[in-house]
């Protein structure tokens, strides 16, 4: 009986310790807004390019998520720790997507909540 309860208790260990990794290593964060710079922002009715680059150099570029409301986008730029996968926090973006009610681009971060953490990247 005791054996099955040490196995159990390894195998949560383990599992945590998975889902510690996949967190800060695959799945990651939004950045902050400050922390983001942007080299190339074009903008058309029927494409979207950025590139940039974060100011943190413990953070690399994974991936992004958009989202539209009330003839604006928001764009939300997650990043991770690096590792094998993600090695840079450059970021290049080519978005083919229908823009042409978009009137303005926001950069969103991690807190919904704050004014301060979203800014405009374009504005028509």
């Amino acid at each position: 009986m005791k054996r099955k309860f040490d196995s159990i208790g390894l195998l949560m260990i383990i599992l945590l310790i998975v889902g510690i990794l996949l967190k800060f290593y695959i799945i990651g964060n939004a950045v902050n807004t400050d922390s983001v710079y942007f080299e190339k922002v074009e903008v058309s009715p029927y494409f979207l390019k950025l590139a940039g680059n974060t100011s943190n150099s413990g953070l690399t570029f994974s991936r992004f998520k958009m989202r539209y409301a009330n003839k604006s986008a928001y764009i939300k730029l997650i990043y991770t720790l690096p590792s094998f996968i993600n090695k840079s926090g450059k970021f290049e973006i080519h978005q083919g997507e229908y823009l042409e009610n978009v009137e303005t681009l926001y950069l969103e971060g991690n807190d919904k909540n704050n004014k301060n953490n979203k800014k405009i990247i374009w504005k028509k």
